[in-house]
């Protein structure tokens, strides 16, 4: 599931968790930070979708083998490699790709090329992508949502329209009225880097290998944006005003460097070995001003990483049964965090602004290591696996005086920080007889480090400011999973293959302990409030206070009635629950009532119907036909599953008053035709009813009906 609050955002749910609670790795490399937030991310936008080869999705814990993070699971995303044609009769090969792109409901285009080029020793991947993404267009038809309790028509909010927006007129924030309520712009200055965004992404990676052995590879990304508008603070309101003229987000600039060596080596048994080291620096910044203020208040984040990871696979025995998997992981992240308050007219800078974290500098310290052992039976029908993992953590913040800090009194202790260690295991078997059975179960164990974010983060929001806590642990989870599919084949003749239709379903059970809430603090002094620019918040902080369990079945059949028809559909259902205590083996819980959890998306999933076509292998000129019709649906996510804490981060302000987020279904199509083996033309329309909705926890509404039209080649 995929959460927004603005057009230049994505902050992906897997199976109730969401944000610093998902671990995210590319090429090998942990992308999560040590300022990943609780709450909703965008910073995945930052990755180039257009140069991946592969992305694997891996649900529930998997701390074993990734460590912190991967509470809900992990997205596994894996660039295009480089090739060398030493193992081939090539000596040099060259390719080129690119696309072009183009889409209606948000005037988005995007255009794309990369080089792959294969020496005999020296492979290399150069690729550039440069996209510009317009303010998207909601859908005009709104949803019939039926009658409240008193008889009365539910309607969806003035908050769903843009019914306002602000202008900058000399030197004057000008609250102007829309001509378009459906058009969901931002802050409109008169300049065309202000509608939407737009985002460039470069990668360069080269491959060294000169023995069958060992290979080298120099890994090169780097991304940056324009701003990108918070829209769902824009549409904020006070006095029937809006609240902010700017909030926004500064350029999302990332840039990666990675060294990684692979060995492989064949004595009796094959043993492989995978070296990496990488750099990292990322540039988060958030800028906000208020309407008709002189002031603009600026937060900078720069956050600088090292990461180095070992990782070998040794096979046990010659038939390659027995394989033990084991590795150190060791990551250094260092966050510099400035703030000001910049005056529009005079162009002066004041620092009277409080920092986001400590104004000091913070750091995050972990080494792990771990191990795993799998094992299969002769004829490779049964595989059994177990491992084990321990990471031991260290972050700091440190102050200096400055104006809010004092306020805070955190100099007088600085550095203040926190150290846990801890251990992780997790056991499973998968089955999977010539009957065409698959039947897999697992228990595994998960955990969170908090990070800089949970820790030393200073934040104000709705009447409470968020203050860090010296005394935060990890959290876990205990995972118990069980899933079982069937495969069925009939017919099938010389020239007609046979049909398949394949079920399978999945039930997980998740139980999160000692997990991080917000709760009601104090300063170090005894103070419960604090002034932050101005107004006077209650101080909160997190704490670990709370213990949840979520679990969920998800549904799946896959049709093929021949090489030509198909048909699929899933559906996914989820519940999440927590109690808030003062530590795991309160006893408060036992007395305590369930409250809904954040995160948790209602029931939804996906049917479609398609028809595709190639020509004979044979045919020098290759053609490939495929085209789908498919439905997208959600159920309705009733205000009373909302989270109703004070720390609730599920927008709840942005959905219908006393109703929730309504249900929704979208009709969509896609086609494709490759005209030859170097050009081809996607052709899609999404939401061809042009329905007006929203996802639940977004902060914007989706589109209305998108035509996309792709154009692809090969050179």
């Amino acid at each position: 599931y995929v959460q927004q609050s603005q057009a230049g955002g994505g902050s992906p749910i897997l199976r109730g968790f969401e944000a610093n609670k998902v671990l995210i790795v590319l090429d090998g490399v942990r992308m999560n930070n040590a300022i990943y937030r609780n709450g909703h991310l965008q910073n995945i936008i930052t990755i180039d979708n257009a140069i991946l080869e592969r992305m694997e999705v891996i649900f529930g814990p998997s701390a074993v083998m990734y460590g912190s993070d991967a509470l809900g699971g992990v997205l596994n995303l894996r660039t295009i490699d480089p090739k060398v044609t030493r193992f081939t009769n090539d000596s040099t090969t060259l390719s080129t790709n690119w696309y072009s792109r183009y889409a209606t409901a948000n005037s988005a285009f995007t255009g794309h090329v990369d080089f792959v080029r294969g020496g005999k020793t020296v492979g290399s991947v150069t690729s550039f992508t440069v996209s510009k993404f317009g303010d998207p267009r909601a859908g005009k038809n709104l949803p019939d949502l039926g009658m409240d309790a008193e008889g009365v028509g539910v309607t969806i909010p003035d908050l769903w329209y843009r019914n306002q927006y602000v202008a900058r007129v000399n030197g004057d924030d000008i609250v102007v009225q829309s001509d378009d309520p459906f058009f969901q712009q931002g802050t409109d200055y008169g300049r065309w880097f202000q509608r939407g965004y737009f985002q460039i992404d470069f990668l360069q990676k080269l491959k060294i290998q000169k023995t069958d052995d060992l290979s080298h590879t120099l890994n090169f990304q780097f991304s940056t944006s324009s701003n990108i508008q918070r829209y769902d603070k824009l549409t904020e309101e006070k006095n029937g005003l809006p609240k902010f003229a700017e909030w926004y987000y500064g350029p999302q600039t990332r840039t990666f460097l990675s060294y990684r060596a692979e060995s492989t080596r064949k004595k009796k048994m094959k043993d492989f070995s995978n070296i990496t080291f990488a750099f990292q620096k990322i540039n988060e910044d958030r800028v906000q001003r208020k309407l008709n203020a002189a002031a603009r208040g600026r937060n900078f984040e720069d956050v600088y990483v090292l990461n180095f990871t070992t990782d070998f696979k040794k096979y046990l025995d010659e038939n390659e049964r027995h394989k033990l998997l084991y590795g150190t992981d060791i990551a250094y992240n260092y966050v510099r965090s400035k703030a000001d308050e910049f005056d529009i007219s005079t162009g002066t800078t004041f620092n009277t602004r409080i920092t986001r974290y400590g104004n000091d500098g913070n750091s995050m310290t972990t080494l792990a290591a771990y191990a795993n052992y799998s094992a299969q039976n002769e004829a490779k029908t049964f595989r059994f696996i177990a491992g084990a993992r321990y990471t031991y953590a260290n972050v700091t913040a440190s102050y200096r005086s400055a104006p809010g800090i004092d306020s805070l009194q955190y100099d007088q202790l600085s550095p203040i920080g926190i150290s846990a260690g801890s251990p992780t295991a997790a056991v499973g078997f998968a089955f999977s007889p010539k009957s065409k059975w698959s039947v897999k179960g697992s228990f595994s164990t998960g955990f969170r480090v908090p990070n800089v974010d949970d820790f030393s983060k200073i934040r104000s929001k709705s009447g409470y400011v968020t203050v860090p806590n010296p005394d935060l642990k990890s959290e876990y989870a205990l995972n118990t999973e069980f899933s079982a599919g069937k495969t069925f084949e009939w017919g099938g003749r010389e020239n007609d293959p046979a049909s398949k239709l394949n079920i399978s379903a999945v039930y997980y059970n998740t139980l999160l302990l000692d997990a991080i809430v917000r709760k009601e603090w104090e300063l170090p002094n005894g103070s419960t409030i604090l002034n932050v620019d101005g107004s006077e918040d209650r101080v909160i902080a997190n704490v670990n206070a709370a213990k949840a369990k979520i679990n969920g079945y998800s549904l799946s059949t896959a049709l093929e009635l021949n090489e030509k028809f198909f048909f699929n559909f899933d559906i996914n259902f989820i519940k999440g629950r927590y109690t808030e205590g003062f530590g795991l083996n309160d006893s408060q819980f036992e007395d305590l009532d369930e409250l809904p959890l954040s995160h948790i998306p209602p029931t939804h999933g996906s049917v479609g119907i398609g028809y595709q076509w190639s020509s004979p292998a044979e045919d020098m000129e290759w053609k490939k036909f495929r085209s789908e019709f498919s439905i997208q649906f959600n159920g309705r996510k009733h205000v009373n599953d909302y989270d109703p804490s004070s720390g609730n981060s599920d927008n709840l302000n942005q959905a219908i008053p006393d109703y929730g987020t309504p249900a929704w279904r979208t009709l969509n199509f896609r086609t494709s035709y490759q005209f030859s083996r170097g050009f081809g033309i996607n052709f899609a329309i999404e939401n061809i009813a042009d329905l007006h909705y929203r996802t639940f926890a977004s902060g914007l509404s989706a589109p209305g009906r998108n035509f996309v039209i792709t154009l692809r080649g090969t050179l």
